[in-house]
C-alpha cells in the first residue's frame, strides 16, 4: 500500500508541488469514523435497507477507547435491524 504524507497541488506554470501534512490525531479519525458512520447509516436507512429500533432509538457516536473499524461499524448498528423481505 503506498500512503503519502502529504497533498500535490498545481501552481500556475502546471508543475506539481508536494506539501506535507501533518498525520491526522485519534480524535479527528474518531470524527470523521462518525460523520461515516452517521452517513452510512442514514443512507441504508433511506434505502430500506436498515430499520430503526423504535425501542432503541439512538446511535451511540461516542468512542473512548479506540476501535477497529470492524468493532466500531458492527457497535453502530447494533440498535438497527437489516431490512428482510
Amino acid at each position: 500500500m503506498l500512503a503519502l504524507d502529504g497533498v500535490y497541488t498545481i501552481g500556475k506554470s502546471g508543475k506539481a508541488k508536494f506539501h506535507r501534512v501533518l498525520a491526522p490525531t485519534q480524535t479527528a479519525l474518531r470524527t470523521l469514523l462518525n460523520q461515516v458512520i452517521k452517513r452510512v447509516v442514514r443512507r441504508l436507512e433511506r434505502e430500506g435497507l436498515l430499520i430503526p429500533d423504535p425501542e432503541q432509538p439512538w446511535l451511540d457516536l461516542d468512542f473512548h477507547e479506540p476501535m477497529d473499524s470492524v468493532s466500531a461499524a458492527s457497535a453502530e448498528t447494533s440498535d438497527r435491524r437489516i431490512a428482510s423481505p
